[in-house]
């Protein structure tokens, strides 16, 4: 081989690198480019931020919210009292009957929506809310909390006509009884009269008003 094809090859060797090591140089100072993304977030419907990342500086993905459990109370009517101080939720479709007696004594029958009992038939459930200046019962014994005031629930299965549940309370002056009375399901069966169903929704509804109870 003649000396000058050599210096050719060479050459042409030599660009080859050159513009193979210029190419190299070029891709690793686009991506140091990209990598230096602005510093700022976006702000997140949870309330959280996301800054740019990648090669094309994009929002990171903000986190994903797990829905709320729906609220079965939301909506239901309130009953306010701000002479007492104390509210609860009911359902929107049962009816409110209120007995003022003055001087914060007070009794509040929360009725079924088929109706309030009656003395030929007490089937239908209702809540009784009263207030007094009592004394606690005798016995009584704190087993549950409401609204971060102790208390005490009992239940009694019936009887002659009337199951019961109850809860019992006391803070400042005034003491507070909050009942759901319903038909026994054994007198309601002797009577012809199938409540098993009435009687588990009135149950379950008590306690989810118990639950909305609040002091002011």
């Amino acid at each position: 081989m003649q000396k000058g094809n050599v210096l050719v090859f060479v050459l042409i060797g030599t660009l080859v690198l050159a513009a193979a090591l210029g190419g190299y140089y070029l891709r690793t100072s686009q991506d140091s480019t990209q990598k230096a993304c602005t510093m700022e977030a976006k702000i997140c419907p949870d309330g959280s931020g996301v800054g740019r990342t990648g090669p094309n500086c994009e929002f990171s993905p903000c986190p994903s919210i797990s829905p709320s459990p729906s609220d079965e109370t939301a909506n239901w009517k309130i009953y306010t009292n701000n002479i007492i101080g104390f509210s609860i939720k009911y359902p929107e479709n049962w009816g409110l009957e209120i007995t003022d007696y003055h001087d914060g004594i007070i009794s509040i029958e929360i009725n079924h929506p088929d109706g309030p009992p009656t003395a030929s038939y007490g089937a239908i459930p209702y809540i009784n809310i009263r207030t007094s200046k009592e004394d606690l019962s005798f016995g009584y014994k704190n087993n549950t909390v409401i609204d971060g005031v102790s208390a005490f629930r009992r239940s009694e299965p019936g009887g002659i006509q009337m199951a019961f549940e109850g809860i019992e309370f006391k803070k400042g002056d005034y003491k507070f009884d909050i009942n759901l009375q319903y038909e026994d399901d054994q007198i309601a069966k002797q009577g012809g009269r199938e409540l098993g169903i009435y009687n588990q929704q009135a149950v379950s509804i008590y306690n989810t008003m118990l639950s909305t109870f609040k002091f002011q």
